[in-house]
């Protein structure tokens, strides 16, 4: 909360549920769900579902950031898998966090929604973390929704594109056209 308050938020609240979020975005268009990993436990599940599911478009798209001090694999895959938009690892300072929060602003973003997942972007060479090369699983991902936001601390969450995608079939071999190799 210290931290919070030195990056200049201008309220720093516990968590308790949706409702009290929905009352905050009211005074502030955006709010950082800001999470203590090592702390929280069982509860980031439900927690970031939640803010994830809100019908609030300012809460469901608002960043999401995990602090640990203990980088666990297991704990950085279940939480990108909740649609975290970062995780930081110490040093933990104003001047260290600062910039990695404002990446989460005044930028476009894409969300995407399958059956098992709603978040940001996780595809390689995308988002704030580009890296070389693609994904190997792109493109296999199905039915998909694709929602491009930009955050900014004026006016909030605004959606500048928000599409659906079917899977293209592949046309189907008829029994006669069996292909011998």
């Amino acid at each position: 909360m210290d931290l919070s308050l030195d990056i200049g938020f201008r309220a720093v609240l516990n968590f308790h549920n949706i409702a009290q979020a929905e009352q905050q975005v009211k005074r502030t268009p955006i709010c950082f769900f800001l999470f203590a990993l090592d702390h929280a436990g069982p509860r980031v599940p439900g927690i970031s579902r939640a803010i994830r599911k809100s019908r609030n478009r300012q809460i469901m798209f608002a960043p999401i950031i995990g602090f640990t001090e203990n980088a666990d694999p297991r704990i950085v895959k279940a939480c990108l898998q909740f649609g975290f938009d970062d995780i930081l690892i110490p040093p933990f300072s104003a001047r260290t966090v600062t910039p990695r929060l404002n990446l989460h602003l005044n930028h476009r973003v894409s969300f995407f929604e399958t059956t098992s997942y709603f978040g940001p972007d996780r595809r390689v060479g995308q988002g704030i973390h580009k890296e070389r090369g693609p994904h190997p699983d792109r493109g296999k991902g199905g039915d998909h929704r694709k929602v491009v936001i930009s955050r900014n601390l004026e006016s909030g969450v605004t959606i500048l594109k928000d599409e659906f995608h079917r899977t293209k079939k592949r046309p189907a071999v008829a029994p006669h056209e069996h292909i011998a190799i």
